[in-house]
């Protein structure tokens, strides 16, 4: 007789998995996402293919930009390293909108329109974005400008006149990419006084940009299909964000139609790439003229919806209170994004928000915004991850001292240490839903007291619940406050729980609450 327990099957030597492990990996994983609105009469959101609301909140990073040196003896980024990604997961954040330079990407004139692209630099793009995927977090790309480009600086003796100042360099397009015809002298670099993009120079780049000057706006779209097809595939990859702060240079009309064709002509070349080789379409973010809402500053609604894109995502910035002359308050600027969006059938996701020091007032102002982008069932990238003693915005002018840079990380100048600023990435690390099933009807996350209150309707039964919940002192009120949940967890994970339950009736609520 054959003893039939004599045998082992491979699979049994292996060892078993914590059913905590096995829900973890499903809650962390990455889901096609597209954007859709759940009836004619609701705002557009960024959904999976599971019916799943999903919020994109994280960080900025600037690591792999190319920026002008203004004082040689201080770099302009700091390194990015694997225990950034750590930190941001432990922190909750489960998005980096990743900071990528022309300049880097297409550095001769040679590899224009070619499709041509720096394979180096392509290479630290996508280990960026694998090690961000293997904490969780996804990445946006984008391609970052300020005052057109490193290529635009007066010379540090060059005398301006009155009112104006030698410009450093900044970030964005490459040498050969910045056209002056329009302002060929010295004197044309010179800016006003603190006003970067308000010089002759750099208002010409962009001029040239709209312009199409020697085919140089198509030569950028034509590069996002370069760059859609060496990044498409990539774990983690969610979309890419097409242009940075564009400046208004033109009369409204004709400025609006160039920068529509600009995206109009962007989008394609990256559903074409995706197209060829089979990816599924990834989000695009579409970012207004930097003085919207006024006229000429949004792409033409009505040429945006004829493309029928179910992936489009309006990415505005939200400095309100916070940069320049207070005109428009935080939940004011935020309506005025909120009506963008549904013009264009877009998600709303704010590409950066930030303050700069960790005083009453600002903290009170981040609070705020939190507070008003729970309200608008948004997600965001706050700006930034840390910055460098020698990026420009640090330095500011030619023989600059830079005080210590403020952001989610605080960096000494200019020695360069680096601590996390605890009273941002508390208000940052708030809990929120990474995967909510259905049509987010309430959500609130209060950074102050921690409590913690959703709400959704029109939700496919079965599917898993994911929020994201950070540890406190005092940790939470166990159980959580549930209806329509089953199969409640708390998954301990670093700097916090990953909440999950299968979602049992089509509407649902939980509440969580500090002890």
């Amino acid at each position: 007789m054959v003893n039939a327990c004599a045998g082992t099957d491979e699979a049994d030597r292996e060892p078993r998995k914590d059913p905590d492990q096995i829900v973890l990996e499903e809650a962390l994983d990455f889901r096609p996402l597209h954007v859709e609105a759940a009836d004619a009469q609701s705002s557009y959101r960024i959904v999976d293919d599971r019916g799943r609301e999903v919020l994109l909140r994280g960080a900025n990073v600037n690591s792999l930009g190319d920026y002008f040196a203004a004082d040689p003896q201080l770099d302009p980024v700091v390194a990015l390293e694997e225990s950034d990604f750590d930190e941001m997961a432990a922190n909750g954040f489960n998005v980096v909108r990743l900071i990528v330079s022309w300049s880097r990407l297409q550095p001769t004139s040679a590899m224009a329109g070619t499709g041509e692209l720096d394979e180096a630099y392509v290479k630290r793009i996508k280990a960026a974005i694998a090690a961000a995927a293997d904490r969780g977090i996804a990445t946006v790309v984008d391609l970052h400008q300020d005052a057109w480009g490193k290529f635009i600086a007066s010379t540090p003796d060059l005398v301006c006149p009155e009112g104006k100042e030698p410009a450093i360099g900044w970030d964005g397009a490459p040498d050969w990419a910045t056209i002056l015809t329009a302002a060929p002298a010295p004197s044309d670099t010179c800016r006003v006084k603190g006003a970067r993009e308000l010089s002759s120079a750099v208002q010409a780049a962009f001029s040239a940009f709209y312009n199409n000057t020697e085919g140089l706006r198509d030569g950028v779209a034509s590069m996002w299909g370069a760059l859609a097809s060496a990044l498409g595939g990539e774990r983690g990859l969610v979309g890419y964000d097409l242009f940075n702060e564009p400046n208004m240079t033109l009369p409204a009309a004709a400025q609006e139609e160039a920068y529509t064709k600009f995206v109009v002509d962007s989008i394609a070349a990256i559903r074409a790439a995706e197209s060829t080789a089979k990816h599924h379409p990834s989000l695009i973010f579409v970012e207004p003229v930097v003085l919207y809402p006024l006229p000429g500053t949004l792409p033409t609604p009505a040429t945006i919806t004829q493309l029928r894109d179910s992936g489009l995502v309006f990415a505005p910035h939200n400095y309100a209170e916070t940069i320049g002359p207070k005109i428009l308050t935080i939940e004011q600027t935020m309506a005025f994004v909120r009506q963008g969006a549904d013009q264009l059938h877009a998600a709303l996701w704010i590409g950066e928000h930030g303050v700069w020091d960790t005083g009453a007032d600002s903290l009170e102002k981040a609070t705020r915004f939190a507070l008003s982008l729970d309200n608008e069932f948004a997600g965001s990238a706050w700006w930034q991850w840390r910055q460098a003693c020698g990026d420009p915005h640090s330095v500011g002018v030619f023989g600059g001292e830079p005080g210590d840079q403020v952001h989610l990380n605080t960096v000494s100048c200019p020695d360069g240490a680096t601590a996390p600023t605890e009273e941002f990435l508390a208000i940052a690390r708030r809990a929120f839903p990474r995967y909510a099933p259905g049509t987010i009807t309430e959500l609130r996350s209060d950074p102050s007291s921690g409590d913690f209150s959703l709400a959704a309707q029109r939700a496919p039964r079965g599917t898993l619940l994911v929020v994201w919940v950070p540890k406190g002192d005092l940790g939470y009120v166990s159980p959580p406050q549930t209806e329509g949940l089953r199969e409640v967890r708390l998954i301990g994970v670093d700097g916090g729980w990953i909440f999950t339950a299968i979602v049992d009736a089509t509407s649902y609520s939980v509440e969580l609450a500090r002890g």
